[in-house]
């Protein structure tokens, strides 16, 4: 991907102009760096770009500035310039058009996890996270304007219990387990207790994010945990008698949700579809291509290769809304409500925003009934 050559011819023409005046050269470092060339490759012109923070001054000085016949406009050429240099170095770049094409300027903000980035929903101070079902609704419990907009990915066998010196779930009777609380980890947990009839109060929960499990069980921190993928992978791959005592399985087959804030979205409607119709996209990229994908990933999580091809068929990149989807929902209320961290039974019509996915992908929206309040 390169920039638009009207782009760039118009700011070697500007160059050109520029460097036969110079009356701008003390104003800011583009001018300095153009009087060291007498002509001007792509890659001079795009470095002059990323020189320029948009002051205006050069504008507002220049001689042959509109109305003159020579129509010179650095601020407004090099910030194109700019904003096109950034899409083209965008990584990964076999997704360096997918925003690009719906019109959207996006910032990646990363956390511990999805889920933790959730809470910068409330007061717009991030306009869409992507995150588990339960950070999901205990969010919407604290400020109602956060809403799920679309079931992103189904989890298959993504969370396990991991435990070091342990031979079985009898045998970590009377040890620390460490626990994601408020997350996908917690649900897990819970319905490994429920499944094999477990006493909770056998076990002492330690409250960890993910990354940190792995770091905690090799300290002897903790004797074992619950929690999602690479950790469990990464955690057998590095530390020596730890093994998978119990996979999700027939459990918990948790899905990741992506969330916006509905008072944002209704001021900006068409930039939230288009935002949605980017990451469908996104998700069609990757099921038309896994290696591809695979190797995007591996490379962005400096993550070998192998456990990147491993990880990636234990997740389906759906983006719909199914009935599924609200009975993961219903779950992950039920599961507060049951530990009274929630009174009043979530409203699925508040919580759940079907309308965008249906604007951009409609027949990816299958919900026969919204379940009752």
């Amino acid at each position: 991907m390169s920039t638009p050559p009207s782009a760039l011819a118009e700011a070697d023409r500007l160059m050109t102009v520029c460097n036969s005046c110079r009356y701008c050269e003390g104003l800011c470092a583009v001018f300095p760096a153009m009087e060291m060339r007498r002509s001007f490759t792509d890659g001079d012109l795009s470095y002059f770009a990323n020189l320029c923070h948009g002051c205006g001054a050069c504008y507002y000085d220049c001689q042959f500035s509109p109305p003159h016949e020579f129509n010179v406009n650095v601020p407004r050429n090099l910030a194109e310039v700019r904003a096109d240099s950034y899409q083209a170095y965008a990584w990964p770049r076999a997704c360096a058009g997918l925003f690009a094409r719906n019109g959207l300027d996006v910032q990646i903000n990363t956390g511990a996890s999805g889920s933790a980035m959730l809470p910068f929903l409330i007061n717009n101070q991030v306009n869409a996270a992507y995150g588990s079902d339960l950070a999901g609704v205990i969010n919407h419990n604290v400020d109602a304007n956060v809403v799920a907009v679309a079931d992103g990915t189904y989890l298959r066998k993504w969370l396990s219990v991991v435990a070091k010196d342990v031979a079985d779930l009898d045998a970590l009777k009377g040890k620390r387990v460490g626990i994601a609380k408020g997350t996908g980890s917690e649900i897990f947990w819970v319905g490994v207790v429920k499944k094999f009839n477990l006493n909770p109060a056998d076990y002492t929960i330690v409250d960890l994010e993910a990354p940190e499990m792995l770091a905690a069980t090799e300290r002897g921190d903790i004797d074992a945990f619950a929690t999602w993928e690479p950790w469990p992978t990464r955690t057998i791959r590095s530390v020596k008698g730890t093994k998978i005592l119990v996979d999700a399985e027939g459990i918990y087959n948790n899905r990741n949700y992506v969330y916006m804030n509905r008072g944002w979205i209704e001021q900006n409607r068409d930039t939230a579809a288009r935002f949605v119709r980017a990451l469908c996209e996104a998700n069609d990229l990757i099921e038309q291509d896994r290696p591809a994908a695979a190797a995007l990933v591996a490379k962005f999580l400096n993550m070998p290769l192998a456990l990147a091809t491993e990880l990636m068929p234990k997740v389906d990149y759906d983006m719909n809304w199914t009935d599924g989807s609200l009975r993961t929902i219903k779950d992950a209320a039920d599961l507060l409500i049951a530990q009274g961290k929630m009174k009043a039974p979530l409203d699925y019509d508040k919580y759940v925003d079907t309308d965008l996915l249906k604007q951009v992908r409609p027949a990816s929206v299958q919900i026969t009934k919204m379940p009752p309040a």
